[in-house]
């Protein structure tokens, strides 16, 4: 039976090729790609001789090669191969009509950048491009994820999405992994309300953001006063004692300096 070869590709160092993507890559009949350009400039780069075509909109045409009895490798321009639309529908109507589908394993933004950012990793919340016409409303839709937040950008847009990202998450800290594994790759430190500007080659930016460390509800209810953020609870036929444990729980302080606060 043929089969349907998902090949990684370096995201910035063609020698992080792997071995065995070479040779899948050697031995297929097909190649399909997001980018021919980029994808033979590398079929060069390691000696691989093999016609590429692009799979966008081409379910089919790569189905019926595979009815054909042929190996077809997909890869995309740089990094994992079957995460965009185009390849991932692919992937799924070989699946649904029974064709071996082999996934290789290999480079990723993603990973790369969270890994070596520092930022807790071991539980995340990966987001890829944010929508540039629906950006604010895709953030308040995570603004209380407590796990770390991994996002995409690409080069033109960083500094605007930066901003956004500020206003509407708040300062918190934050790391961007430009040009990975390239000879001049770069991590900045920083916290979303600080002023950088960021320059990079490569196209693909990283953005890593800390989780919320404070429900956005009870950060509303923090910048209140201590009497008016009493009253919220009360209002809500909280009772007194309990009201009073809910607003030290929320400031962080003890239930005793509620109590003074509330009755000087």
């Amino acid at each position: 039976m043929s089969s349907l070869y998902f090949v990684p590709t370096p995201i910035g160092n063609d020698l992080d090729m792997m071995l065995r993507g070479v040779e899948v890559l050697n031995d297929c009949d097909i190649i399909y790609s997001n980018d021919i350009n980029s994808t033979n400039e590398l079929l060069s780069v390691h000696n691989i001789n093999k016609p590429v075509f692009c799979y966008n909109d081409k379910i089919e045409e790569v189905l019926n090669h595979l009815a054909e009895g042929k190996n077809i490798a997909i890869v995309n321009s740089k990094g994992y191969s079957g995460v965009d639309k185009d390849s991932h529908l692919i992937c799924e109507e070989a699946i649904n009509k029974g064709y071996n589908v082999v996934i290789l394993p290999g480079p990723n933004f993603l990973l790369t950048g969270l890994v070596t950012s520092g930022i807790p990793c071991d539980k995340f919340f990966y987001f890829g491009y944010l929508d540039s016409n629906n950006i604010e409303e895709e953030l308040l839709s995570i603004i209380d994820f407590d796990r770390t937040l991994v996002f995409y950008e690409k080069k033109g847009n960083i500094n605007n999405t930066l901003k956004i990202l500020n206003e509407k998450l708040g300062n918190r800290k934050a790391v961007l992994a430009l040009d990975i594994t390239k000879n001049n790759e770069k991590y900045i430190r920083f916290n979303l309300g600080d002023d950088i500007n960021v320059e990079a080659e490569e196209e693909t930016i990283v953005i890593v953001v800390e989780g919320a460390k404070i429900n956005s509800a009870v950060k509303r209810l923090n910048d209140l006063d201590v009497k008016s953020h009493y009253k919220y609870y009360l209002d809500q036929n909280i009772d007194s004692k309990e009201a009073m444990k809910r607003v030290a729980k929320d400031r962080g302080v003890s239930k005793s300096d509620i109590y003074k606060l509330l009755n000087k």
